[in-house]
């Protein structure tokens, strides 16, 4: 899963779109944390890559 800086960027109102099932699906994660940037960023790619590979998404 390639993650870009926008995707992993703070935005508070917004859903991260993974796409599943060889595109068929989309499932939509909302990643809430506290820290400093770098350690959203982490904790944001840490809940997507999972996330991803616990639902086949990309």
């Amino acid at each position: 899963m390639k993650l870009t800086d926008k995707d992993l960027r703070f935005d508070r109102d917004a859903a991260t779109a993974l796409e599943c099932a060889h595109g068929r699906e989309s499932r939509y994660v909302h990643v809430i944390a506290t820290g400093s940037d770098p350690q959203y960023a982490a904790i944001k790619r840490a809940v997507l890559t999972k996330v991803a590979d616990t639902m086949d998404c990309r």
